[in-house]
């Protein structure tokens, strides 16, 4: 549901968390691209999140085929 669902995909880095993208809405089959470079030679935590209205039902989010260079 756009506005109202969401995927928030956030990097923990030293210890401070930033928000790198925010998707609401009808995603089906895509493909997202996110620039890590800033973090290259750290050691993070990438957390996908999922935000809900609570209106929404069945599958509401799958993840594949995540790669990281």
């Amino acid at each position: 549901e756009k506005d109202y669902d969401a995927v928030l995909v956030n990097v923990i880095a030293d210890g401070v968390s930033e928000n790198l993208s925010y998707m609401s809405g009808r995603y089906a089959e895509t493909t997202y691209q996110l620039d890590l470079s800033k973090y290259k030679g750290k050691t993070v935590e990438i957390q996908f999140e999922f935000e809900s209205d609570g209106n929404t039902e069945g599958t509401l989010v799958t993840l594949d085929n995540i790669i990281l260079r």
